[in-house]
């Protein structure tokens, strides 16, 4: 009797220690959220509860077919689909391969039986755009720095062709495993040497990529990790662990980036920058803080009217100071930030090197 007292005891002993663990953490929950709603309260006022909803949302997908599958099985494939162009009346290759489905697709595409490529890759249509802008042309190097999952590295090695080169760099050695799973999924095996998936730490690019990695591409895509507030609202774990910190941290982290990224484009080349955050201090102050460090080396491009072949703002973006931002409270899509930017030289690597020296020291 006594042995299965102390028995019992034990077990409401463990199931109350286990009840303060959970009451812990719901506090801990409950606090980073209320942080969290006050913090982008003091941004988007009144709006925050409309934007928030939306961010609650399932992601808007489309299918975007891929350009490296048999024309004639995509569309035999699509005659069952209840489908339309993501974008009408725009005649633009990457852009006219995207459709909106009524009906639910399957995230796991069917294979081209000539290929073996998937025939579709689900993509949210501002990470389309955001790969379109940087503007991948026949024969070109890119650079696309922090590439997994890799859908924005797939439109990029469509756009170059047999005679262009994409590196596809990503540090972490789970995403890259996702990536080369994807590259070898979409690229058919003929066209492989069109991408080469590499692991340099983004952040120390001059460091780390030397050689044929400097100075070496035409363009340059900085797609960089940032807070996601959206999966933070649909991830109760990782929404306990948010502060107003981290933003400033990834803010670091990104503009460290990017100063690396451009020792990576050739004098002239592109650079687009761009984020899944809803922060500003994560997309237009990084971008003005680049500016304000190195100026006299990289500058945004003048009006994207004027450089890209359709206004953004007919393909559901919103424009910023810096660049344009898809809403999934205006357009459905995003949230992403993106903003083109062109390398005017390298003139200031000497004075890099000296301010590197001196913070060493």
């Amino acid at each position: 009797f006594f042995s299965l007292l102390m028995g019992n005891k034990k077990k409401q002993q463990a199931k109350s220690r286990e009840n303060v663990v959970k009451s812990i953490a719901a506090n801990r929950l409950q606090s980073a959220q209320r942080q969290f709603d006050a913090h982008f309260f003091d941004v988007y006022k009144c709006r925050w509860k409309k934007l928030r909803e939306a961010l609650l949302q399932p992601v808007s997908h489309v299918v975007r077919i891929n350009g490296f599958a048999d024309l004639g099985e995509v569309q035999q494939l699509m005659k069952g689909w209840d489908c339309k162009p993501a974008v009408e009346d725009v005649n633009d290759p990457v852009l006219n391969n995207c459709f909106i489905s009524a009906n639910p697709v399957p995230g796991n595409a069917p294979r081209c039986k000539k290929s073996n490529v998937c025939l579709y890759y689900l993509m949210d249509f501002g990470s389309v755009v955001a790969a379109w802008a940087l503007g991948a042309r026949k024969n070109e190097e890119i650079a696309d720095t922090c590439a997994a999952p890799g859908g924005k590295s797939l439109i990029l090695a469509e756009g170059v062709g047999e005679g262009g080169h994409v590196v596809c760099n990503e540090m972490s050695a789970a995403r890259r495993s996702k990536l080369l799973k994807v590259m070898k999924d979409f690229v058919p095996y003929d066209y492989r040497n069109l991408v080469n998936v590499t692991g340099y730490d983004a952040t120390q690019w001059r460091k780390t990529a030397r050689g044929m990695h400097l100075r070496a591409f035409d363009a340059v895509l900085v797609d960089a990790p940032c807070s996601s507030e959206r999966h933070l609202l649909h991830d109760p774990q990782e929404m306990a662990t948010w502060t107003p910190k981290r933003t400033k941290q990834n803010a670091k982290r990104q503009l460290d980036i990017l100063l690396q990224a451009i020792f990576a484009a050739r004098p002239g080349g592109r650079l687009l920058y761009s984020t899944c955050s809803i922060s500003p201090v994560e997309n237009d102050d990084v971008v003005e803080k680049l500016l304000k460090k190195r100026g006299e080396v990289v500058e945004v491009c003048g009006n994207l009217e004027d450089v890209l072949p359709v206004n953004p703002t007919r393909l559901g973006a919103t424009a910023t100071k810096y660049g344009w931002m898809f809403w999934p409270d205006v357009c459905g899509y995003g949230p992403l930030y993106f903003s083109l930017l062109s390398v005017k030289g390298n003139d200031a690597e000497e004075e890099d090197e000296e301010e590197d020296e001196d913070e060493e020291e």
